[in-house]
């Protein structure tokens, strides 16, 4: 009986420490720096906008935060929302963004939404589809060169402004280069919307290598708040339990059970008390003889 106890309590620990170490080497893996997408505040390689974050972070008068929920359920006013790296071919028949960043903005938010001069790698859109991706809000892309559009590179991180807006009606223009507009602005109830045909400015590569502080700062605007969306990276909060128990600091609680339920797994195995190994001595109960059993039976 010892020896399957002791088997059984060898098969907990070993899996409590595979437990363990499979959740230390997902950890690790996930905070590797590559492991986040291009232009994500978390990812700290020249394509990510760590540099940025951390700035603004760390400035006197300034915040900077992350946001990891759903955007038609977050509720910010008078911030800057940063939305880098957004493929404009993605955005086609997508009615249910555009309404989001519309609310983000009619309450008071500065929503900037930074394009990506590229297609898609394997699916090639029509030149009509890309040209018109933003079409709801009156606006047409255009590439300067035919050979800016890149679909044998994997890297998205292109310097310089390759696309511009061929058309912006009712858009103000920020920013030109070479006569085109590559930066509009829309006020749009207490806020405004902001374009840009291409995310390299705020990397971490341009910050190093061609940083332009005035341009940031007039981007960014007057606001104090900075709120760098994660979402549309599909790094999200799903709710879970385990997000739940992270959350609310549940760690102490769920060991806690994990302990209780190894104590009644032990107690399952083994018997509690456990069972007495030595031969005990055969207890004889003295009784009547039948002819006594008899006469009181009648």
């Amino acid at each position: 009986m010892r020896n399957k106890t002791t088997q059984t309590l060898s098969l907990i620990a070993v899996a409590c420490v595979m437990l363990a170490a499979l959740t230390s080497i997902v950890q690790s893996r996930a905070e590797q720096p590559g492991s986040f997408p291009e232009f994500s505040s978390y990812r700290t390689l020249p394509a990510g906008t760590s540099v940025l974050y951390e700035a603004l972070r760390r400035s006197p008068g300034m915040t900077a935060d992350r946001n990891i929920q759903p955007l038609g359920t977050v509720h910010f006013n008078d911030a800057a929302v940063l939305l880098l790296g957004i493929l404009p071919i993605s955005l086609i028949g997508d009615g249910p963004w555009f309404a989001d960043m519309e609310e983000l903005a009619g309450k008071g938010n500065r929503v900037i939404i930074g394009l990506l001069p590229h297609r898609t790698r394997f699916i090639q859109p029509e030149k009509d589809q890309l040209e018109d991706a933003l079409q709801r809000w009156n606006i047409r892309l255009a590439f300067v060169h035919r050979t800016d559009v890149r679909d044998d590179e994997e890297d998205q991180l292109t310097p310089g402004w390759p696309m511009y807006f061929a058309q912006s009606k009712g858009w103000d223009n920020i920013r030109s280069e070479n006569g085109k507009p590559v930066v509009i602005r829309k006020t749009l109830g207490k806020g405004s919307i902001v374009l840009m045909t291409n995310s390299f400015l705020l990397t971490n590569a341009a910050l190093v290598e061609d940083r332009q502080t005035a341009f940031l700062s007039n981007l960014i605007g007057p606001v104090h708040r900075t709120i760098f969306d994660e979402t549309h990276f599909g790094i999200e909060e799903t709710g879970s339990i385990a997000a739940l128990a992270r959350r609310y600091r549940l760690q102490g609680l769920v060991l806690g059970l994990v302990l209780v339920a190894s104590l009644f797994i032990w107690k399952s195995a083994a018997g509690f008390p456990p069972l007495w190994d030595r031969l005990q001595p055969v207890q004889v109960a003295k009784g009547e003889d039948t002819a006594s059993a008899f006469l009181n039976l009648l």
